[in-house]
């Protein structure tokens, strides 16, 4: 055999390898995308093994990882879920919706410094597209730790970001309020109801604040208003019991 043919016959051989693994690719991508309709349908089994099928096709679809992890996470798997993630990371290390909920997942394990390890990468992305949630989960991370120099700096450039974002700014009040600066907490919680009216959390801590300074009425008055926009939730519960109780 000539060595023309020899090269013929690889450049062939190559070119099948090639279209086989395009129809693989092709096949995964059809599985996760009925995997999506699944999810979306809230056929979660179905989904999972849409999932499966895709990835035993394609160990490397991002795109799959990153769902099964998804999924994981809202059964509070989140074991697997940090697997997933950080497969997905591995395969794309831009995933940016990955890395954010990989420090969710290590958030809501309580595993604060994994979560600060997690998220920091994003604080150079400029092409990131929530930079104000991540700071504000950089700050509950940091105010987890005790560090409340630095969950106040992460809750400041939140609400700097995004001054409308009322987590943020009660987020900010609660590490003020933790560090002993009473009027600049109130400030913000006075701001996040200002902008989110409806929102029970803030009149609670406002209403702690002015107890705490000997303020009855206004604490009341307070407790009220995270009573009448509560709900039945617990903190509108906590009020009640502030206006039952240990205020009256």
């Amino acid at each position: 055999m000539t060595r023309a043919v020899v090269l013929a016959v690889a450049l062939l051989l190559a070119g099948c390898s090639t279209g086989q693994d395009a129809k693989v690719t092709e096949k995964a991508d059809y599985h996760y995308q009925l995997a999506s309709g699944y999810y979306f349908d809230r056929n979660v089994p179905m989904a999972i093994q849409e999932l499966d099928t895709a990835l035993v096709l394609n160990p490397r679809h991002e795109q799959a990882h990153f769902l099964m992890a998804f999924i994981n996470m809202g059964r509070r798997q989140y074991t697997e879920a940090i697997l997933h993630l950080k497969a997905a990371l591995e395969i794309k290390p831009d995933y940016f919706e990955a890395r954010e909920n990989l420090g969710a997942v290590y958030l809501a394990m309580q595993r604060w410094d994994d979560a600060i390890g997690a998220l920091e990468p994003l604080l150079n992305e400029n092409l990131y597209a929530t930079p104000y949630l991540l700071h504000n989960n950089l700050g509950f991370a940091y105010r987890n730790k005790k560090n409340l120099d630095e969950a106040i700096r992460h809750f400041t450039q939140a609400v700097f970001l995004n001054p409308r974002f009322c987590l943020g700014l009660f987020n900010l009040g609660e590490a003020l309020a933790a560090q002993g600066d009473a009027p600049q907490a109130v400030r913000q919680f006075k701001k996040a109801v200002e902008k989110c009216p409806n929102y029970a959390d803030p009149y609670y801590q406002l209403g702690v604040v002015f107890e705490k300074r000997g303020r009855v009425a206004e604490a009341l008055d307070y407790y009220k208003l995270c009573i009448k926009h509560g709900g039945e939730t617990p903190i509108a519960e906590r009020c009640r019991t502030r206006v039952e109780g240990d205020v009256l």
